[in-house]
């Protein structure tokens, strides 16, 4: 690994020591940890075993970390709270800090407008063929998804303090909004510091793998409610974007 990585890791465990003070609902970008009582793989709706790679660790020389996805072999779809003050990022696929098969500098970077959403785009050539992204939902979000079985994904800390490794971990839709979903285990687990910008996985009606939402914010407890961005929202921007770029269209049609 380089030492960009060890560098990162290093800062970012010494950065864990403040945590959000704040209490109730979440906060956008505060967290206190990474995936709680999550597992090294999916035990919720249906990712490929090649699509666990399409979710990726975004680290800074800072020492801070975000969460991501591939949502087509050059596009990785994360928040836009973790991209904005032009910080230097590298993107690492792999199980953890310890399992990198390839770390990437993205080459482009946009921020949505409104919504607390961004892309990165990279270099096809980098992307190991092992990777197979998943794709946005192409599908509405509405009252019937409540109470559907959903995944989260990212990386961070974990209950047993171990950074930078690549977490799952089912939870339920219980809240929805114009343009955020709210997801919650009754304390099982839960989504937090390290897991901004990361996935929330839902099946579409054929049963397929999709990212319905983008973590914004995530409870201090790491075991409460976590909210993520609706991505059905953004899909004509989603769109307009990756194809810009000459990827082609996002959203599975």
């Amino acid at each position: 690994m380089g030492s960009f990585a060890r560098m990162g890791l290093s800062a970012y465990l010494m950065a864990l020591s403040a945590s959000c003070s704040s209490e109730g609902e979440p906060a956008v970008g505060c967290h206190t940890s990474a995936i709680v009582n999550g597992s090294e793989t999916p035990d919720g709706p249906g990712l490929q075993e090649r699509q666990n790679w399409a979710v990726v660790n975004i680290l800074y020389s800072q020492g801070e970390g975000c969460s991501g996805v591939f949502i087509n072999r050059r596009t990785i779809l994360t928040a836009a709270h973790c991209v904005l003050g032009g910080r230097q990022a590298q993107v690492a696929i792999g199980t953890s800090l310890d399992f990198v098969v390839a770390q990437l500098e993205p080459l482009k970077t946009v921020v949505h407008p409104k919504l607390d959403l961004a892309l990165m785009f990279v270099s096809e050539a980098e992307v190991p063929k092992i990777l197979v992204p998943v794709s946005p939902l192409e599908e509405t979000l509405e009252a019937t998804w409540l109470g559907a079985t959903v995944e989260i994904a990212g990386f961070g800390l974990t209950e047993r303090g171990v950074a930078g490794v690549r977490r799952f971990a089912s939870t339920t839709i219980v809240e929805l909004d114009k343009d955020s979903v709210v997801v919650s285990s009754d304390g099982a687990n839960g989504a937090c510091e390290g897991d901004s910008g990361g996935p929330l996985i839902a099946l579409n009606g054929a049963g397929s793998a999709r990212v319905a939402g983008v973590l914004t914010a995530g409870h201090p407890s790491c075991l409460g409610h976590d909210r993520y961005v609706r991505v059905d929202r953004a899909a004509l921007w989603v769109d307009e974007q990756v194809s810009s770029y000459g990827c082609g269209p996002a959203v599975a049609r």
